[in-house]
């Protein structure tokens, strides 16, 4: 693409898509018993017992959320909860079967922790943790940046739950327990990235650290328009490359379209689009036309414009001829330094007359991008005369 509205690369990933990824998250699979006061014994304290949660839910767009924010819905299946009767000085419970609460957590990103178990990942995800060149990274939710107070929470009958000492001593619970597993980010993963295993920026012969980016922030596509597909919703990780900051315009990286269209959610759940003259330099130009090159036998030549030598190979003699086409146009006089330029002579044709023939051969390559299908096309014609 040419317009990515101030962006190198951008990865989208539906809101189905983040949901589906999340599902291999753990940490609503164990228990959570959580004191408030920690030096008195369980029944004494205020807090969390035998609580456990379904596989959470989120929500991207809305007029709630801000571009680096999803809603997050915890439904509790089991617990209950003790909080303190102020009047009478004793720890009171209510079963919190079936509860619900929802609050807003920002994005981040960062590196996946060396002692992340990492058996409940992706096989792709696995195999890609260990490559030399790049790594993987992870977009997470940020727990340590919830704004608890703001939680919505209501009862197994779907009705808010307004006590201030019950909201407040489970919210409470909630923020303490998060922070207790922060060091397990990797737990609230949405999503994977790629880092540069060698550092950021360019690096002579790793050609892949061009692509990597620097420099990131979010922002969500709704939907448009809404309703029977709001879940193709995307999450936008939004990059720049080579050193550069992220653009500060609030229009840099808002999209008015859809990046997945409905109803074709089976096929695939998102996208990635990278600057088109960032990929052609970074890809194409060294990487893709050598080996066109090689394939047709195309000539390579020195910086002064002669041939190359082996032991000084040169560069493929392709010319850019517009956005995303290349062409090299190439003749090969193959007995033109034979007796003084007339090429080579033909014997049996007698002694009066000498004969001498020479061969020209011709190469015509085009390469073309053709964007609807994202393919190269590549053209090759060959002549003699």
């Amino acid at each position: 693409m040419l317009d990515l509205t101030g962006y190198d690369l951008v990865l989208a990933s539906t809101e189905s898509a983040l949901n589906s990824s999340i599902a291999y998250a753990n940490f609503w699979k164990v228990t959570i018993d959580y004191q408030l006061n920690p030096d008195v014994t369980v029944d004494k304290s205020p807090g969390l017992g035998d609580a456990k949660i379904s596989a959470p839910t989120l929500r991207l767009s809305g007029i709630d959320l801000a571009g680096n924010q999803a809603a997050v819905t915890l439904k509790f299946t089991a617990g209950t909860l003790r909080y303190v009767d102020v009047i009478k000085g004793t720890i009171l419970e209510q079963d919190i079967t079936d509860w619900t609460i929802v609050f807003a957590a920002n994005l981040g990103q960062g590196s996946v922790p060396g002692n992340a178990d990492t058996g409940q990942l992706p096989a792709e995800v696995q195999s890609a943790l260990s490559n030399e060149l790049l790594s993987v990274g992870q977009l997470f939710l940020e727990l340590s940046t919830v704004v608890w107070a703001n939680v919505t929470i209501t009862d197994a009958g779907g009705k808010r739950v307004t006590d201030a000492i019950v909201t407040a001593t489970l919210e409470t619970s909630l923020q303490g327990w998060a922070q207790s597993i922060e060091t397990a980010a990797q737990q609230w993963v949405l999503n994977y990235v790629v880092t540069s295993s060698n550092g950021s920026g360019s690096a002579s012969g790793n050609l892949l650290t061009d692509l990597v980016p620097t420099s990131y922030n979010f922002s969500v596509s709704e939907y448009d328009p809404s309703g029977e597909y709001d879940d193709l919703s995307t999450l936008n990780y939004l990059m720049m490359t080579e050193g550069k900051t992220a653009p500060t315009a609030n229009s840099a990286g808002i999209f008015d379209f859809n990046w997945v269209a409905g109803p074709n959610t089976q096929q695939y759940q998102g996208a990635v689009a990278i600057d088109g003259p960032l990929f052609d330099r970074a890809y194409v130009e060294p990487l893709l036309l050598p080996a066109i090159a090689a394939a047709v036998s195309a000539t390579k030549t020195t910086s002064t414009g002669s041939i190359a030598s082996t032991s000084s190979p040169g560069v493929p003699t392709f010319t850019r001829t517009g956005p995303g086409s290349w062409s090299t146009s190439q003749s090969v006089d193959l007995y033109g330094n034979q007796h003084g330029g007339k090429g080579q002579k033909l014997e049996g044709f007698g002694i009066l007359q000498a004969v001498y023939q020479n061969i020209i051969e011709k190469l015509d390559c085009t390469v073309t991008l053709d964007p609807a299908s994202a393919t190269y096309h590549v053209k090759v014609t060959y002549t003699a005369e």
